[in-house]
Parts: structure tokens; sequence; C-alpha cells
């Protein structure tokens, strides 16, 4: 049990707690915040509905404001966190790693290795992604691929060993190999140079928010990708350095229930002189992720050229579309599965772009099977 004694010598607040006679024994004043939980607790329940009717959920409505209103309950949920945290070395959402580092699990088959693909499946996503590049190419479109590895792949010291690993690569690694091996995609690997460069960088955080990469990690996967861009087009886009980035040192520990933080000190990078502008989007595809669609404009850059990024969110919050919009004339992301049910045709059609690059997060295979589908829309409508 790591922290017992800190845990009992501390926390000896928890609150000799239930003699604080004050508090009262509910809480009933309607639109109260739990400060532990930032959310509105359950007001009274009321007999009967706006429009008269006897309210058939009452019995039930009593039962969740009984739970939520039950005096000292903040109290009781600082003391569960605490207690599951110091003294048996849990916490919601994740297992702690030896150290106590922040090592969340997505998915025990993905950690474990043990959902791999058959030839038959492993065939199938690599045969819809040359589908997808003969479109696209077609078009005069450049296509390239980069994946994003989670924590679990690029520290997995930091995991215990009391779950097993039973086969020594994962079904993303699966398809990396096959995409790189079959298909005229010019794919982007980047899993051992963030292995190599992580005992020069923190990748990850131990404490900070575990299921993204650092914004060192994601300069480094900035770097991989416009250098090999560059090593298509004849060094023909800006590539940022380190000198173009403002570079911090700030805790971006996390804390939990409102009262548990760990320090964790890391490198911000952001950009010390952007050029690049937002704009209006044209087109926004009909689904429910517009927090990663961007639109810059850049009038600065010797080019007129347009990328466009299908990814998520380790290339959206890590600044790397921030980074990309320095190069080109006009940057666009969406998330990746924006292009899905049609969308790429008219995303392509709307955007005219030279370049597309396919951003997964290890965790997000889903892809996997949405390339699939986008590359029977495209087999039903262009080719």
């Amino acid at each position: 049990m790591r922290g017992y004694s800190f845990f009992i010598e501390q926390k000896c607040r928890i609150y000799a707690a239930f003699g604080v006679s004050q508090t009262p024994i509910f809480n009933k004043k309607e639109g109260v915040i739990s400060a532990s939980e930032n959310r509105s607790l359950a007001p009274f329940p009321k007999f009967y509905n706006a429009d008269g009717t006897f309210n058939l959920d009452y019995l039930q409505d009593v039962e969740v404001w009984f739970n939520d209103n039950l005096g000292f309950r903040d109290y009781l949920v600082e003391a569960d966190a605490l207690i599951k945290y110091y003294a048996f070395d849990r916490l919601n959402g994740m297992r702690l790693g030896v150290n106590g580092e922040l090592t969340p699990f997505y998915s025990l088959a993905d950690y474990q290795h043990t959902n791999l693909l058959d030839e038959d499946g492993l065939d199938e996503v690599t045969d819809s992604y040359q589908t997808i590049y003969d479109y696209l190419d077609s078009l005069g479109i450049q296509v390239y691929y980069i994946q994003c590895w989670d924590k679990q792949t690029i520290y997995p010291e930091q995991y215990r060993n009391t779950i097993q690993v039973l086969n020594d690569y994962s079904m993303t690694d699966q398809v990396e190999r096959a995409l790189l091996d079959n298909t005229d995609i010019d794919v982007v690997p980047i899993k051992e140079t963030l292995i190599r460069l992580k005992d020069k960088y923190n990748i990850f955080g131990p404490w900070t928010e575990p299921w993204h990469w650092l914004w060192r990690g994601a300069f480094v996967g900035y770097t991989e990708l416009i250098t090999e861009i560059n090593n298509e087009n004849n060094n023909k886009y800006y590539a940022l350095c380190e000198n173009d980035m403002n570079i911090d040192i700030k805790d971006v520990g996390l804390t939990y229930y409102g009262y548990i933080h760990q320090t964790d000190e890391e490198e911000v990078l952001t950009l010390r002189d952007p050029h690049a502008v937002l704009r209006p989007i044209q087109y926004m595809p009909d689904e429910s992720w517009g927090g990663h669609a961007k639109y810059f404009v850049n009038n600065s850059v010797d080019n007129e050229d347009t990328i466009l990024v299908l990814g998520d969110s380790y290339f959206h919050d890590y600044g790397v579309i921030y980074c990309l919009a320095e190069s080109f004339h006009t940057t666009i992301m969406f998330n990746g599965s924006a292009a899905t049910n049609d969308h790429l045709i008219k995303i392509i059609d709307t955007y005219k772009p030279d370049i597309v690059v396919f951003e997964n997060a290890e965790r997000c295979n889903y892809r996997f099977s949405e390339a699939v589908g986008i590359a029977n829309d495209i087999t039903s409508h262009v080719l």
C-alpha cells in the first residue's frame, strides 16, 4: 500500500467529520453545485408534473435526491477518493502504475493484444486504405498516414505486470505494418522515434492527463510528419524548429475529485510568432465532432497549397494542427469520423486539398472499420 502513512497524516480530517454539527443531515436547496463532482445536485422531487399529472417516477426521484443530498456528501466523496488513491492505489478510470503513475486502460483486449485481426480482416482494412489512396491519387492528392501511439505503447514500464500481455504486437502494429508493406500510402512511422526520445523528453507525463501525449511528444510527431512531406516535395514547405516555439515549464498535473493532486512540471510548447489565421468553415460534415474542426489561412507562405487532416485530439489539442498551419496556405482539420457516410467525397469536392493526412490515435482502432466504410462509399459513388 503506497503512502498509507501519508494518507493517515494528511487526511485524518476525513473529517472527524461526522461530528461537524453545523452540517444538516439533508440539503434541501435547489440548484446546489457539488464542488467535488462539478455538477448540480438533484432537486427535491415533486408529486406532480407541470401538466398536473402524478409523477410516476416519484419514488425513483426520491432515491436519486437522497443519494445526492445526504449531509456530509462532499466529505464522503473526498474520503472515498483519498482512501482508494493513497491506501489502495486506485483511481476511477485507470490503474496506477508501478510508482503511482496515471496509466489508463482503454480496452483490456487492446492492452493484452488479444484482439488481433485475422488474415481476412487485415486484408480488408489494407485494401480499403488502398482504395482510398487510389481515389485521392486519381485527383492528384498526396496521401499520408500517421499513427499516434498511446501511453501503454510508449511507456509499458509504467504499467504493472499483474495483467499479462499475450502478444508482442498489437492490432495497431498489424495495420501500420500492412499499410507500409502493401499499400501506396506514405506511412509516417513515429513509434520508435517516440520510444527513443523518451529518455530525453517526457512524451507522456507520469501524473498529467494520461490519455494524450504531451506538447513535446506532439512536436516530435509534427516534425516527423512535416519532414516526410518535405522529402516528397523537394523541401517545399517551411518546417518549424524549436526556435519557433515558446517553451514554458508548467505544473500540468491533474487534480482528481477536487482533492488529489500530484505535481507534474512539463514543457508546454506554443508558437512564438504565428501567421495563420482562423477562418469560418465553409462546409461542416453533419456529425458531432465539430470540436476538432479548424480552418486556417496563411498568406505569409510562398505556396497556395491546401492540407487536410482527418484526425483527432492528438493533433488538435496539442498544437500539431497549428504548427502545420504555418507551412501551408490553407490548413483544414476534421475529426477522422467526419469522413464517414459519404462525407469524404463532399469534403474533397469542397476543399480540393493537395495533401490529405489520416491521423489515428491508437485507441481509436474503430477507424479501421470506418476506413472499410469509406472505401465502400468511394466504390459505390466514384470508382
